[in-house]
């Protein structure tokens, strides 16, 4: 004799998609270190420089 007949079993989560969340959920953690630890070295890393040059008249402005 069953206890409760309204209420459905609750459905069990497939291994295989457990592991595939599990492998999802390692990849963006190992991600977002990764792009944080990028963030943090961008000054040492990335360098800018900054070139002033004066402008020359062209040929054809010259000549008329």
């Amino acid at each position: 004799m069953k206890l409760s007949t309204d209420r459905p079993q609750p459905s069990k989560l497939p291994r295989g998609a457990a592991r595939l969340m599990l492998v999802v959920l390692l990849a963006l953690l190992l991600l977002s270190i990764y792009s944080n630890v990028q963030r943090a070295r961008r000054d040492e890393v990335e360098t800018v420089t900054v070139t002033f040059v004066s402008p020359t008249p062209s040929p054809t402005a010259a000549s008329r």
